[in-house]
């Protein structure tokens, strides 16, 4: 099933907030998926200058598409930036934009010296997905894995989980957060590139979807985000390999049913 899954908001053509945040009662913890601490934990992240620019143009596209109304031109004045961050857009409304952001992605973890850190909230890997990791670890970078402990989608949930067994033997690290449920996409490599955004690690947002994700090569926002990361991961649970082959045989049935639907779900 093809959507738009791109999550944006821009003032003025100056201002731009895109991310994994949609606008639900769940974000409150009101909706059918709630947890004791109440609402979801999301990232999003704040533009302005340019890139807020291209970011009306992109949503002036897809409105034209759908046979809105033509929306004004954003002027240049006052869009001129001293010091800003080296920011890129990764929006994709076809299949080519699709394989731009897979290849990115794939580009990213290949080339990863030191560290990787993935929160995703719906993790149903391929294999291609599934080798770029192991062959990360291999090469002596240290790979983290942040994911729900509780999810929305539990068909999702399962379907993600069959893959665990073998990035833990692998020596991917797997965390479970526990604080309440975790929507959020962030992806940081070697502490210095970024990306914040609607794509999930799933067939779906790879394949299928409209997405929007915002790129950032800084060291110090990269720095900032790891800190996020970090404390998410205090709220979490760690999965231990040990721990993980002695789960229920129910949790191992329901894995293997609903991996055979990775492609639909």
């Amino acid at each position: 099933i093809h959507r738009d899954h791109r999550k944006l908001i821009v003032v003025d053509g100056k201002v731009a907030f895109t991310g994994g945040l949609n606008i639900a009662d769940e974000y409150r913890g009101r909706g059918l998926v709630r947890h004791k601490k109440g609402g979801w934990r999301d990232t999003a992240i704040r533009l302005e200058g340019p890139v807020a620019r291209k970011l009306h143009e992109i949503f002036s596209k897809t409105w034209l598409f759908w046979k809105g109304d033509s929306i004004e031109k954003v002027t240049n004045d006052d869009m001129s930036v001293d010091k800003g961050l080296k920011v890129i857009t990764i929006f994709s409304s076809s299949s080519r934009g699709r394989k731009r952001i897979r290849k990115l992605l794939y580009w990213c973890i290949r080339n990863a010296k030191e560290s990787i850190c993935l929160t995703t909230a719906y993790f149903t890997p391929s294999r291609r997905m599934m080798f770029v990791l192991k062959e990360a670890v291999q090469r002596g970078v240290k790979v983290r894995l942040l994911l729900p402990g509780l999810s929305d989608l539990k068909a999702v949930m399962y379907a993600g989980r069959a893959s665990f067994s073998k990035l833990l033997k692998w020596g991917v690290d797997i965390h479970l957060y526990q604080e309440s449920v975790l929507h959020a996409k962030s992806y940081m490599f070697d502490g210095i590139f970024s990306i914040i955004g609607s794509a999930n690690l799933d067939f779906q947002s790879l394949r299928k979807n409209d997405e929007g994700n915002i790129g950032v090569y800084d060291e110090g926002f990269a720095g900032e985000m790891e800190v996020i990361f970090n404390r998410d991961i205090e709220g979490s649970k760690k999965v231990e390999f040990e721990d993980w082959i002695k789960r229920p045989l129910l949790k191992k049935i329901l894995e293997k049913f609903f991996v055979m639907f990775r492609r639909r779900l």
